[in-house]
C-alpha cells in the first residue's frame, strides 16, 4: 500500500490532506468519499453520521458522495449510481499533500447492468478556508451514453432551523416531496422548517449557505452542473434511515452541485466536467 496512504475505519484506506495553513481533508478511496474539512482556524464543515457504515458495498452517510451514472431513482439503475461504493485508485498525490486526484472506470459488473466504457476522475484541491472538487467524466467508448450527476455535499449546521441558503430566488424548482410540481423561489433566503427536497433548475453558479447559530457562511460556487438540489429529511425522514440518529436532520444540510433535470449526452472520445468549490467566511 502507498506510504502516502492511512487505514481509516474499519481498515478502509484514505488519503489525509493538510495545507500549510492548517487547513485538513480526508478523502476514503471507498467511494472517492470526502469525509471531512476542516478550514484553517475553524471547525468540521462536513456533516458525517455517527452511523455511517463504512464497509465495502455500504455508501457513507455523510461527506460528498460522487453520483453517476443516475441521480436519485430517476430511473432504473441502482439509486445514486454505484461510484459511491466502488473503489477508487490514486492518480497522484503532490507531495505537499494539498491536492490528490483518484479515478475509476468500468467494470464486468458495471457492464452488466449499464454496458457503457467510462473513466472517471475526482480532483480534491484544499486550500487555507475552501475546498474544490472538480468532477470529469469521460466516454472512451464507441458510442454515446447519457448520465445524470452530482456531488451530494452534506454540510454541517449548528442547527437546521436557523440556516439559510441564498441565491436561488427566482429559480424554478422540482419538489419532489409534493411530488414533482414546479415551483418558483419567490423569497430571497431558503430556510428549512420541514422535509425538503428540491431540485433548482438553471440554478445560478453562485450560492451561500449562512449559519446563524455558528455564525458562519459558506460561499458555494459551481460549474458545468445545471442544477442545484437542497436536501434535509427533517424528523420524519430521518426516523426512516437507518444510519442517521433521529436528531441528524437539525445537523446537516445538503446543498448538492447536479446535473439532474436535462441528462448530459457525452460524445465518443468527448469528456465532462463539473466543478464545486466551498468558501468559508468566518
Amino acid at each position: 500500500m502507498d506510504t502516502r496512504i492511512e487505514s481509516g475505519v474499519n481498515g478502509l484506506p484514505k488519503v489525509f490532506l493538510e495545507h500549510p495553513s492548517g487547513s485538513t481533508a480526508e478523502v476514503y478511496l471507498h467511494g472517492a468519499h470526502v469525509t471531512s474539512w476542516i478550514p484553517a482556524g475553524g471547525h468540521e464543515m462536513l456533516f458525517l453520521s455517527e452511523l455511517a457504515e463504512f464497509a465495502q458495498g455500504k455508501a457513507i452517510r455523510g461527506g460528498i458522495p460522487v453520483v453517476f451514472p443516475q441521480f436519485a431513482d430517476s430511473g432504473p439503475l441502482p439509486k445514486h449510481g454505484w461510484l459511491r461504493t466502488s473503489s477508487w485508485q490514486l492518480q497522484n498525490v503532490p507531495s505537499a499533500l494539498m491536492s490528490v486526484t483518484l479515478e475509476t472506470e468500468e467494470d464486468q459488473q458495471s457492464m452488466s447492468i449499464w454496458p457503457h466504457p467510462y473513466h472517471v476522475e475526482l480532483k480534491i484541491t484544499l486550500g487555507k478556508a475552501f475546498l474544490e472538487l472538480e468532477l470529469t467524466i469521460q466516454n472512451p467508448g464507441a458510442e454515446a451514453f447519457e448520465f445524470t450527476a452530482a456531488l451530494h455535499s452534506y454540510l454541517t449546521v449548528g442547527d437546521a432551523a436557523e440556516a439559510g441558503v441564498y441565491g436561488l430566488q427566482g429559480c424554478h424548482y422540482v419538489d419532489k416531496v409534493k411530488g414533482g410540481v414546479v415551483e418558483t423561489a419567490n423569497d430571497s433566503i431558503l430556510r428549512i422548517s420541514s422535509e425538503t427536497d428540491r431540485v433548482y433548475v438553471d440554478a445560478p453558479g453562485n450560492l451561500e449557505l449562512q449559519d446563524a447559530s455558528r455564525e458562519t457562511r459558506v460561499r458555494i460556487a459551481s460549474t458545468g452542473f445545471r442544477d442545484a438540489v437542497v436536501w434535509n429529511p427533517w424528523r420524519d425522514g430521518s426516523r426512516q434511515i437507518a444510519d442517521l440518529r433521529e436528531d441528524d436532520y437539525l445537523k446537516m444540510l445538503c446543498v448538492e452541485a447536479a446535473t439532474v433535470e436535462q441528462p448530459v449526452t457525452l460524445l465518443p472520445g468527448s469528456l465532462w466536467t463539473g466543478v464545486q468549490r466551498f468558501t468559508v467566511d468566518n
